[in-house]
């Protein structure tokens, strides 16, 4: 093929050369005699691509964009997990902290709780030093109604308990306090 396009190439040229040759010549009586080699110019026609090599080179570039937009889309999908992973992280560590938080409060009431149970405790147990040993203890009749621990509260608890105690058969009514 390239042999072919040199060669016509070589005539076209050679052609071109006689013509503007003769027409020098022309003026003259005599004709010249030029040589003139032919000339090779290293010109490469592209060959006409055939419709098979069309269709393989479209199908090709279908296969790369194809491959392309998937890859693309496996990009998008795996920053997606990856987003969520770090958003799910994040909120882990936020509820973390808000139960250590909430726990750590726990603790604190817990702790304030029992320093008030201990100092009333103390404060009890030293009014009750302070009385008479040989002093009996004073009859529930007695105690005043309000004594800042909750007396009402547990009197009418322990009635309760000794209502129902009778109700079901435990406690003889004529036993009962």
């Amino acid at each position: 093929m390239k042999k072919q396009t040199k060669l016509t190439i070589s005539l076209l040229l050679l052609g071109a050369l006689s013509a503007a040759g003769c027409a020098h010549d022309k003026t003259t009586a005599s004709p010249k005699e030029e040589k003139s080699e032919p000339v090779a110019l290293d010109v490469e026609k592209p060959s006409p691509k055939s419709d098979k090599d069309k269709l393989e080179e479209e199908h090709k570039n279908l296969k790369l964009l194809e491959t392309k937009r998937h890859t693309e889309e496996l990009e998008k999908i795996e920053a997606a997990k990856k987003q969520a992973a770090e958003e799910a992280e994040i909120q882990r560590q936020e509820e973390l902290a808000a139960q250590r938080e909430a726990e750590r409060q726990a603790e604190e009431a817990r702790q304030q709780e029992q320093a008030k149970t201990a100092e009333s405790a103390n404060s009890s147990a030293s009014s009750a030093n302070r009385s008479d040993a040989a002093q009996a203890q004073e009859p529930a009749a007695d105690l005043p109604e309000n004594d800042g621990y909750g007396y009402a509260e547990r009197k009418k608890w322990h009635d309760d308990q000794v209502e129902w105690g009778i109700k079901q058969g435990y406690i003889d009514p004529e036993d009962a306090p």
